[in-house]
């Protein structure tokens, strides 16, 4: 019952779009995303999208600030290019964590089970101004980043999740105990 379920519902997830924008001036930010579940073919895509950089378009997964892979898999491009080490600096850094906070913490996604986390794949094609390429990163700046990309990744989420059954999801499997860490010291 809760796999059928689930199937269903990453079924109608599959190849659904987004876009979003938040911002002005240097801290505008247009972002388009997709959706897919793996093994699919639109999984697949984004996949590749990985696995096929170009010269100043260079794909990458989103991490948060601490290093740690934000779920579900996000894929993150420059639209507008790494043209220049101050447009590395702000795609790397705050434009990152803006989409980080935004997958992170999206209320659609805290609703699902891990499993259903696990079999999604989000691609974030995001748009910056070209005048970044030349503004030496600053903290003011960074800020405004952070927040455009945040704000505009939730919203291209929203649209492209609009109309799913969040509320019916069922977990496939129930959640297992704790998992505790100890750390064994050698002697």
């Amino acid at each position: 019952m809760g796999r059928a379920s689930n199937d269903r519902f990453l079924g109608r997830m599959d190849g659904r779009v987004g876009v979003g924008h938040a911002g002005s001036d240097e801290a505008d930010c247009t972002v388009n995303l997709a959706v897919a579940r793996r093994a699919t073919p639109a999984g697949a895509a984004i996949v590749a999208t990985l696995a096929t950089p170009s010269a100043l378009h260079v794909p990458f997964l989103v991490c948060t600030p601490a290093g740690d892979l934000v779920r579900p898999a996000t894929v993150l491009v420059n639209q507008t290019g790494l043209i220049t080490p101050e447009m590395v600096a702000y795609t790397r850094g705050p434009v990152q964590f803006g989409v980080a906070e935004a997958v992170f913490g999206a209320p659609m996604i805290k609703q699902l089970s891990p499993f259903l986390v696990g079999e999604m794949l989000f691609l974030v094609a995001l748009h910056l101004p070209i005048e970044l390429a030349r503004t030496t990163p600053s903290w003011p700046t960074e800020e405004r980043l952070r927040t455009s990309a945040r704000m505009a990744t939730r919203q291209a989420l929203e649209h492209a999740m609009e109309g799913l059954p969040f509320g019916a999801v069922v977990p496939v499997y129930p959640p297992g105990p704790p998992v505790r860490s100890v750390r064994v010291g050698s002697r």
